[in-house]
């Protein structure tokens, strides 16, 4: 009976494991404000690739603009009065409680601003990183609060996905094997990446990590 034959020798065996994941964006988070107000503008177009920094949407600010001028007012006044009194301690014009109280009213003065610049700060919405802003959940003259979601803001400079492996597997599993993924939304073409992260636990009922 014909047979064929090879010369034993030492190698690598490949497994290969198949499963199912979901494609994740690297960071994926809801755009709300930080306080209530009408919207003013809204500076972002759907699906729009938007620099960390940029502005996505502005509030209505006069109130707190008239706030910060007001606040800056009083510390400036506040800080004039201390320097009077500082060159008059120098002549033992006024008595250093003096001078204590005035440094102390101007600290306060000083952190007023600060809390008014960041009420007036509050007022506009920024893109937390570089990514793509989604659809707009609101329009130019609708009340927000904090609770309110403004659009969604995802980065995808790079994709994550999410897959299960039967606990088999969970022994032979390393960081940075190589993955390689196929979608049905990009027939004919092939993903190449790694493993970044396994988890530390099976599931119970699936048995898979």
């Amino acid at each position: 009976m014909p047979v064929a034959i090879a010369a034993a020798e030492a190698g690598t065996m490949l497994e290969r494991i198949e499963a199912v994941g979901t494609t994740l964006a690297r960071q994926a988070v809801d755009i709300v404000s930080l306080s209530s107000g009408r919207i003013a503008e809204i500076a972002f177009r759907p699906g729009e690739r938007v620099e960390a920094g940029a502005v996505l949407v502005r509030l209505d600010d006069e109130a707190e603009r008239a706030a910060v001028a007001e606040a800056q007012a009083a510390l400036r006044e506040t800080e004039l009065a201390l320097e009077r009194a500082r060159k008059l301690r120098a002549n033992n014009t006024v008595a250093q409680a003096t001078v204590d109280e005035l440094e102390a009213t101007y600290l306060g003065a000083r952190a007023r601003v600060d809390a008014a610049q960041k009420r007036l700060t509050d007022r506009t919405v920024k893109a937390p990183f570089t990514g793509v802003a989604g659809m707009r959940r609101v329009d130019v003259g609708a009340r927000v609060d904090d609770a309110t979601v403004l659009t969604t803001f995802d980065d995808l400079s790079e994709i994550e996905i999410e897959f299960s492996v039967p606990e088999i597997f969970f022994g032979q599993v390393r960081q940075g094997q190589p993955v390689s993924a196929t979608s049905t939304a990009f027939p004919g073409r092939t993903f190449d990446g790694r493993i970044a992260t396994i988890d530390t636990r099976i599931g119970q009922i699936s048995r898979a990590f």
